[in-house]
């Protein structure tokens, strides 16, 4: 037999586990993004193309959520935030809620969303599960997480990758990702008037919303890159594969 390491990929997930490390075999490696791959797939649209073919308007700006539509991934907080939205940004905004597939869940996400007023309806589009979110990203201002349990998603880190502000709760491994005050914007996980507000604080603030997106590429590169990830592996792999001599 040989000694072991049990991996995590966020500190906060390791320290939700801690009691049980009683061998001291615990290991974080967080994850890294491969940067080649989604830049190989960015380049299928530029920005203006993925705007045009989801009939964006050069003014409106847009609110991304990507993610499987599930409870844990919590999309209905952005539709109950939508409509704590004052009327003047209706007309304004475009938002993609991206990753749908059949459940309760989804069904109780499209009554919310039927139930915004008519103005609303209409910026508001619940898109099913596609390989394509390069389209989505590229056409996005501001991004939106809202999860209520993650250890280190990689749609925060392609968010950064592609410039974006965001807008997340802040659990899990996710406050390692993002700089609050430096890239993004926190609210309270159920609280969507919380999210609401921290959403036009971005629409009203054209500066806030470009400083941040310019510094979310920062960001970006101040965490593991892809690079570091593997040879992280690669190196507990060796250690195991010569503890067995």
């Amino acid at each position: 037999r040989y000694p072991y390491q049990i991996i995590f990929v966020a500190d906060a997930t390791r320290d939700r586990y801690l009691p049980l490390n009683s061998h001291h075999n615990f290991t974080v490696i967080h994850n890294g993004l491969d940067l080649e791959q989604l830049e190989t797939a960015a380049q299928q649209w530029t920005r203006l193309e993925a705007r045009k073919s989801l009939e964006v308007a050069p003014e409106d700006v847009v609110i991304l959520l990507l993610g499987t539509v599930c409870d844990r991934k919590g999309q209905q907080d952005l539709v109950r935030a939508l409509s704590h939205l004052p009327q003047p940004y209706h007309n304004s905004i475009r938002c993609f809620i991206v990753g749908d597939r059949p459940s309760y869940y989804s069904r109780q996400l499209a009554k919310l969303a039927a139930e915004l007023p008519e103005s609303l309806q209409q910026r508001l589009a619940i898109v099913p599960e596609t390989q394509d979110t390069a389209r989505y990203y590229q056409a996005a201002d501001i991004f939106v997480c809202t999860s209520r349990i993650e250890s280190f998603p990689r749609v925060i880190l392609e968010a950064m990758a592609y410039n974006l502000p965001i807008v997340r709760a802040p659990v899990f491994g996710i406050r390692e990702q993002v700089r609050e005050g430096v890239n993004g914007l926190f609210y309270t996980p159920g609280k969507p008037e919380e999210l609401a507000h921290a959403i036009a604080s971005l629409l009203d603030d054209e500066s806030l919303r470009k400083s941040m997106a310019e510094n979310s590429l920062y960001v970006l590169r101040s965490l593991n890159t892809f690079e570091e990830m593997t040879q992280a592996y690669a190196e507990i792999f060796r250690q195991a594969y010569l503890s067995m001599g």
